[in-house]
């Protein structure tokens, strides 16, 4: 969510606001006049993200993204392997380990 600089609220302690931010496109985002049912931020939310998510994909219908993995991936392949009494190349166990 954006916040403008010019935007504050001051809530007493447990107090709580009905207000909801939302983004227009001149202004930043602005608080809203009128509470917005959680329906209606919803269905926003769930637009946005469509929106961001079609942005991203590239003309042939698919996403690019950074693969990210960490050390259990291929600890849990050595491990599997072990269990099923299978040989593991001693090449690919070295690049493995490092």
């Amino acid at each position: 969510m954006i916040f403008s600089s010019e935007t504050s609220i001051q809530l007493e302690p447990n107090q709580k606001s009905d207000a909801v931010f939302k983004k227009t496109p001149s202004h930043g985002s602005r608080l809203s006049e009128e509470p917005v049912s959680f329906t209606d931020r919803l269905e926003e939310s769930l637009s946005r993200a469509a929106d961001r998510l079609l942005a991203l994909q590239s003309p042939q219908g698919y996403w690019v993204f950074d693969l990210e993995a960490d050390a259990t991936i291929p600890s849990e392949y050595l491990f599997l392997q072990r269990f099923r009494n299978k040989q593991i190349d001693s090449g690919l166990r070295e690049r493995i380990a490092t």
